[in-house]
């Protein structure tokens, strides 16, 4: 059987280019750029010219009519244009906020506000931030701080901004040269910013993201990345890691920067090389790092990694609106007629938004429910609230070990017996996550109680869901021996279907309660 052959072009479905164009190529519609795409990211070569299909994060604003072109980013040249009809609206595709502003995909794949349609008061409001933000980490904290990744890319290529970006990069020469006191460095600087009421979220042991409001009404975050000397090495959270000293970093050097002078490393070429590669000098706007694997283990390992699988979960948070049930899931109810203390506190781990945890507090428990997405325990606060009932949310990435160990820890030695909860989590963890979860519950039921878990199994690999997929299938036998293995003991065991997120969805799972012998 021959291939269908297709010609490059631009419909509803994505765009086609030819198989010789290997440049980044620069998506507009209506002569406004919308998304950078490297060529080589395109489909798999099968048909004479490859696909890029719209991206999810753009698919909903895909409706009504749009001069679509692709230009080469380096030349600016028009490869592809064609009028294409999206939808049934007739309108003009707008591809903005609920405001109205313009928005861009990011190379993460999310849309935001890039700089290049952004008004310039704004812009210079953020600017002033990001002085503010340097100067409190010179003289508040202690520590020489410079523009570091794409900023200090765009300062060194192009005096500035980059047009396609969204936020300003920051690094910090951390005084310390263990990983453990980078770290205990770091909690310091985020609990100085927290004073000064900045609004701070940690994505990692050597990663700080503030959220700046903006005088056009959005919200801009800067990124502080912490830089760290650890023998004959210079690291950088969270892909850089060369041979070399302070020196490529302090004394910090001035670097012109929209038209401001603001500090950067001493040797900026050092450190773009170590980021970007040799080819740093030429643009490109879908460029996506390749961290060596043993880099991305060792900084992951000193510093850890909570944002780890983070994203992926705060989308389907954000996407689901209001389709998430709010009602107590069966085996809330199943885990209820079981618990005997009714005094016991319940943690709820992988709590979501929150159904289940509030249940439980209206049965008179007191209740904690920790998850790793921002999103999903807004919902549950929200939900908490409107049922009237106290329930504490915090996060927690089981993803990594150190705050498993260091939340689990400060749990353990509040009072009182536990009743640890967690319904589709186990299904939702890669292996080396279910370990963490595994030395949590031990810790946590270190003086008593059970643990209630339940997961999808194999059998419900195939079958239809109400959402998108974010799980795996698990085998029950394999879990138990995972559980086993650290020290836990099954008291009881139900395999088979069970009412799950939706009426209509009746997944097949495995419930197990474990103890932990003393």
């Amino acid at each position: 059987m021959s291939l269908v052959r297709r010609e490059a072009g631009i419909d509803t479905d994505g765009v086609r280019l030819p198989e010789d164009c290997e440049s980044v190529v620069d998506v507009f519609f209506d002569g406004r750029r919308i998304w950078s795409v490297g060529a080589d990211a395109a489909g798999s070569g099968i048909t004479s010219s490859r696909t890029i299909t719209w991206p999810p994060a753009l698919r909903p604003h895909l409706d009504g009519l749009a001069e679509v072109q692709i230009r080469d980013h380096a030349s600016g040249e028009v490869l592809l244009s064609q009028d294409v009809s999206f939808g049934t609206s007739t309108d003009r595709v707008q591809v903005v906020d609920a405001k109205g502003r313009p928005l861009a995909l990011t190379k993460w794949g999310k849309l935001n506000h890039p700089f290049d349609t952004t008004d310039r008061s704004a812009i210079e409001g953020y600017l002033d931030q990001v002085e503010e933000v340097l100067a409190f980490l010179r003289d508040e904290c202690g520590v020489p701080s410079f523009l570091s990744y794409g900023s200090l890319l765009g300062a060194v290529r192009e005096g500035g901004l980059i047009g396609h970006d969204v936020d300003v990069d920051l690094g910090y020469l951390s005084a310390q040269t263990h990983p453990a006191d980078v770290l205990l460095e770091s909690y310091v600087i985020e609990r100085r910013f927290r004073a000064n009421k900045w609004r701070v979220r940690r994505e990692n042991g050597g990663f700080l993201a503030l959220f700046l409001a903006q005088s056009d009404g959005t919200t801009r975050n800067l990124d502080v990345f912490t830089c760290f000397q650890v023998g004959e090495h210079m690291h950088q959270v969270h892909d850089t890691r060369i041979k070399a000293d302070k020196s490529v970093l302090v004394p910090v050097a001035p670097v012109a920067f929209e038209g401001r002078q603001l500090p950067g490393p001493a040797q900026p070429d050092v450190m773009l090389e170590a980021a970007y590669g040799k080819g740093w000098r030429v643009p490109d706007p879908a460029f996506e790092y390749h961290t060596p694997a043993r880099t991305r283990r060792r900084i992951g390992g000193w510093l850890g990694g909570i944002r780890d699988e983070r994203d992926r979960w705060n989308d389907f948070y954000k996407s689901q609106g209001g389709d998430l049930p709010t009602e107590p899931s069966a085996f809330a109810s199943w885990v209820l007629h079981r618990a005997g203390d009714r005094t016991a506190q319940v943690i709820d781990l992988g709590c979501g938004s929150g159904r289940d945890s509030v249940f439980f507090a209206e049965q008179g428990h007191q209740v904690v429910g920790v998850d790793f997405s921002a999103p999903a325990l807004r919902r549950a606060r929200a939900h908490a609230k409107e049922a009237d009932v106290s329930v504490p949310f915090a996060e927690w990435n089981f993803n990594s070990l150190r705050e498993t160990l260091a939340r689990a820890a400060t749990m353990a030695h509040e009072p009182g017996p536990r009743l640890v909860y967690s319904r589709f989590l186990l299904d939702g963890l890669p292996n080396h996550a279910r370990q963490n979860f595994w030395q949590a519950a031990k810790m946590l039921l270190a003086g008593g109680g059970q643990s209630f878990v339940e997961f999808r199994t194999e059998s419900d690999r195939w079958a239809q869901k109400m959402f998108t997929k974010r799980t795996s299938s698990l085998d029950p036998d394999s879990v138990i021996a995972e559980a086993a293995g650290s020290g836990a003991q099954v008291v009881e065991r139900l395999d088979g279907k069970s009412p799950g997120v939706l009426d209509d969805e009746d997944p097949y799972t495995c419930r197990l309660v474990l103890e932990w012998p003393r």
